[in-house]
């Protein structure tokens, strides 16, 4: 290991966490709230507010998309401004964590635009930074087949999620695979 790899966790695994944290008593907008921290410091490591990137926030309806939402707050709060970070919606929150977070950005006065607006703005450009916080491991429903559309950008690393393992065949098994360009 070179010291930038992060552990992952199985649907099982996650889900066990989940139920423990809050049998200890952490509520899930803590959870959420540390997760988007995490999620803020491991970005800081790698932008600055100073820089003219800007961060778009794709978000879906649940505890995921919350994350999203918690991450703007946390952005917000360390001085990157507001005209830098967009959050584009699937659907607006539907968990009570999750609503929490949207709430406290409506009153920080964050624009939150329709998740349809991203692939045609025109303010995504070469070196933003794109943070997907769409689908999570609570997902209950079966999940539509759809295509992501995403302008080509200079990477310095690239991954790919997939919800089953192809090799193994194991459907609960999440693989995520990274690249460096």
């Amino acid at each position: 290991m070179n010291g930038n790899e992060q552990a992952l966790y199985l649907y099982a695994e996650c889900a066990r966490l989940d139920k423990e944290s809050q049998e200890v008593g952490l509520s899930e907008m803590q959870l959420m709230g540390q997760a988007a921290l995490a999620s803020y410091y491991a970005l800081a490591r790698r932008i600055s507010p100073g820089l003219r990137h800007r961060i778009h926030m794709l978000c879906g309806p649940g505890n995921n998309g919350g994350d999203g939402l918690a991450l703007a707050g946390h952005l917000l709060g360390a001085g990157y401004p507001a005209q830098q970070i967009q959050v584009y919606q699937s659907r607006p929150a539907e968990k009570p964590a999750a609503c929490f977070y949207q709430e406290r950005l409506d009153a920080l006065g964050l624009e939150r635009r329709d998740l349809g607006a991203f692939e045609d703005d025109p303010r995504v450009s070469e070196g933003d930074v794109v943070v997907e916080a769409l689908l999570g491991t609570g997902q209950t429903e079966a999940p539509r087949m759809a295509v992501l559309l995403q302008r080509l950008v200079p990477a310095t690393a690239s991954g790919v999620m997939l919800t089953a393992n192809p090799q193994r065949a194991f459907a609960r098994e999440i693989v995520i695979e990274a690249t460096w360009g």
